[in-house]
């Protein structure tokens, strides 16, 4: 578990999606524009998007990176981001979510569309956020930031991650499945 103060001077996001339209980088983009401007903190973007910074928040582009460098900025950044679009009508269809596993195994909580698999994966203010993708939630979203609420969600994010999505479990499952298959 990694803590993180969201009262810092900057805040950072990492989104690790791929460079697609339906994985969202202009909502993306609003979302850290939001921030900025609701927060009136320096906002960081890691991200594989090709985005360009501008005056409301710096973006720094990892594409490529390896699978170390990616531990590393989920342990320091504020919060995970997963915005993708409900494109299920072109062929696209959000699964679970994995990258909000990978950092919540760190107590970094995401930020998640309400699309697909994603609110199964972070479960509104518990273990993360779960907003609509117009400006209006965006931003109270900001405004509600709290210290003591991100400490808790991060602590749940890591406890739940760890509880419920370890591989431990996953290697009891399968040994109790294989002792019935035996049994049988």
């Amino acid at each position: 578990f990694i803590p993180k103060n969201i009262e810092d001077d900057s805040l950072q996001f990492i989104c690790m999606a791929r460079s697609v339209p339906h994985k969202n980088p202009e909502g993306v983009k609003r979302l850290m524009e939001s921030c900025a401007k609701t927060t009136f903190k320096k906002v960081k973007l890691y991200s594989a998007f090709d985005l360009e910074s501008n005056s409301l928040f710096e973006h720094i582009n990892i594409g490529g990176i390896s699978h170390d460098e990616l531990q590393e900025l989920y342990k320091s950044c504020h919060f995970n981001v997963l915005l993708s679009l409900d494109d299920a009508h072109r062929g696209y269809y959000e699964g679970f979510g994995l990258t909000v596993l990978e950092a919540a195994q760190y107590g970094t909580p995401s930020i998640v569309s309400p699309f697909g698999g994603l609110p199964e994966a972070c479960h509104n203010r518990k273990t993360g956020h779960v907003i609509s993708l117009n400006s209006h939630s965006m931003d109270n979203f900001f405004r509600s930031l709290d210290q003591k609420d991100y400490e808790r969600i991060s602590e749940q994010a890591y406890l739940h991650t760890h509880k419920s999505h370890s591989l431990d479990i996953y290697k009891k499952i399968f040994s109790k499945l294989i002792l019935q298959e035996i049994k049988v």
